[in-house]
């Protein structure tokens, strides 16, 4: 449309901060304002000389944590643990068999442990389900179809992959460990690719290891279960509170004051 004369507007930016930079070249012949959800993206877009504007994420301006949030931090030994696998089957193949060594891991330390897994859509749900028997057995574990956001302000800690939901999870106030896991092969592919030190948003949004990332090999059971406690240690979980607050407000910009006067300057 641009190369026609029509003004182009790109709302959410693809992630080229993190793999396959040279998509911007593409979207510099193709758009005439990029408006980023993040406030990092912005200098890689004006370095290409991209006009752009940072708008804030919509999640931010709806999602809110607890007041009181000591009143939903566990008593122990009983743990409502959310399990987010994603939403690709292949995650799911690879986390699965994870999550469910992890919470093994935190009972063989004395916790009883209630596991939500949120299926997106009923495909996946229906490949969750048939997974459970040998992987979770005969342990409590409640399935439920649609958004993660119930599930996630049900659970006493959330265990995540590095997709948005980290960053919803980061904006409901909740403890949170990240886990990746891909295919060896797989990994080395993208690891060519992937620009990043850090995996998750919270981490990549805070410039610190703000939230523990067990990426890889380093995705084992018994690491992450440990992992799991430092998050819902109390005192820890309340400094990273602070942060979070920090980098809601940042993300929170009204979008009159963002997106409005920027596209209203492009068409004027």
């Amino acid at each position: 449309m641009k190369r026609q004369g029509i003004k182009t507007v790109h709302y959410v930016s693809p992630s080229v901060w993190a793999w396959r930079q040279g998509r911007i070249r593409r979207i510099k012949r193709n758009v005439d304002l990029m408006l980023c959800l993040y406030p990092f993206e912005i200098d890689i877009y004006r370095d290409h000389g991209i006009p752009c504007e940072f708008v804030g994420h919509p999640q931010a301006r709806r999602l809110r944590a607890p007041v009181k949030q000591a009143e939903w931090l566990p008593s122990m030994p009983t743990l409502t643990l959310a399990c987010l696998p994603g939403s690709r089957r292949s995650e799911i193949a690879s986390m699965m068999p994870l999550f469910a060594g992890t919470v093994s891991a935190l009972e063989h330390k004395g916790y009883d442990v209630r596991v939500l897994i949120p299926a997106p859509r009923e495909s996946l749900r229906a490949d969750i389900e048939r997974r459970l028997p040998s992987t979770f057995g005969t342990r409590r574990v409640t399935l439920t179809l649609g958004d993660a956001e119930d599930v996630m302000r049900d659970a006493d800690c959330v265990l995540v992959n590095a997709g948005t939901a980290a960053l919803e999870s980061m904006l409901l106030g909740k403890p949170m460990v990240v886990v990746y896991q891909l295919g060896a092969l797989t990994y080395r592919l993208v690891k060519t690719m992937v620009r990043l030190e850090r995996f998750s948003l919270p981490n990549i949004l805070s410039g610190e290891e703000l939230i523990e990332e067990f990426i890889q090999d380093e995705a084992r059971p018994q690491a992450i279960s440990e992992g799991i406690l430092r998050a819902l240690d109390q005192e820890a979980h309340q400094r990273r509170l602070k942060v979070f607050d920090a980098i809601r407000a940042d993300l929170s910009k009204p979008l009159e004051e963002g997106a409005v006067p920027a596209i209203c300057a492009l068409i004027e």
